[in-house]
């Protein structure tokens, strides 16, 4: 994927629930987890501009590089159709667990539900964008000599560690499996749902690879953190019978902005 926008938006609007037999709000928590989003955001958008794209020559020099035998794979691979279905998967990754809101047993408890998968959005991609803009790690496309010039000569094709694609994948299916098997302890069904999940991440991530896209280690280590993302943030919102201060959640509206 070129360069896209997403931008998260929270409006939290007066006195809604924030709280539920599952999950609940604390103030703490949210202070940090919010606040290290957003500076998470005011970091990639001052880095921008700190990198600038590969030159010719700088090209050539990296193309004459012998890299290990695993990467060798990933350079040996360029297919935009490829990258366009990792898109559209990506996209169903993250539409699951934002349809899930509107289930019978989630419905009633949205606001909380609706917080924490916007930290786990937020956390992913901030993540993502500050590693990305620290080691500026060229794309495997770069050494492929069937690739023009002219998509090996842009800020993008440094952004290759790691992979954001891999990250939000399994952060958004991670998630929707960890707060499915809360909210339906019931089901017999939770082996099959976390199953499904991280197969349709992990085809997402092998897709990165197999569209020259990334290299194998990018998608494992974004695999990794959006896994761990997934899992965490609902972990840190299980029910402690916590009190909602209105004072906290009264007219709040959070946007952030980062691009992929």
């Amino acid at each position: 994927m070129k360069y896209s926008t997403l931008i998260l938006i929270l409006i939290i609007s007066m006195n809604f629930n924030l709280h539920s037999s599952n999950y609940s709000f604390n103030e703490n928590t949210e202070t940090v987890l919010i606040t290290t989003a957003s500076v998470m955001g005011l970091a990639v958008q001052m880095s921008r501009g700190e990198y600038e794209p590969l030159t010719e020559y700088k090209i050539e020099e990296l193309m004459k590089k012998e890299l290990l035998g695993i990467n060798r794979f990933a350079v040996q691979n360029y297919n935009d159709n490829t990258a366009l279905v990792s898109d559209i998967l990506l996209g169903i990754c993250l539409a699951v667990p934002a349809i899930q809101i509107f289930d019978e047993r989630v419905k009633p408890e949205w606001g909380i539900y609706g917080l924490m998968y916007l930290e786990t959005g937020m956390l992913s991609v901030g993540t993502t964008q500050i590693v990305k803009n620290i080691f500026q790690q060229p794309r495997p496309y770069i050494y492929n000599p069937d690739v023009p010039i002219e998509m090996k000569m842009t800020k993008d094709a440094r952004q290759s560690f790691f992979s954001g694609h891999s990250c939000l994948a399994f952060a958004g299916m991670t998630f929707f499996a960890e707060s499915y098997s809360k909210y339906y302890p019931d089901n017999s069904n939770h082996n099959i749902i976390w199953l499904g999940s991280m197969s349709l991440a992990a085809t997402t991530a092998l897709l990165r690879v197999l569209s020259g896209r990334h290299f194998p280690v990018d998608i494992l280590i974004g695999s990794a953190v959006g896994f761990a993302v997934g899992k965490i943030i609902p972990h840190l919102h299980e029910s402690r019978n916590a009190q909602i201060p209105n004072e906290f959640i009264n007219n709040r509206i959070i946007a952030i902005s980062f691009n992929l």
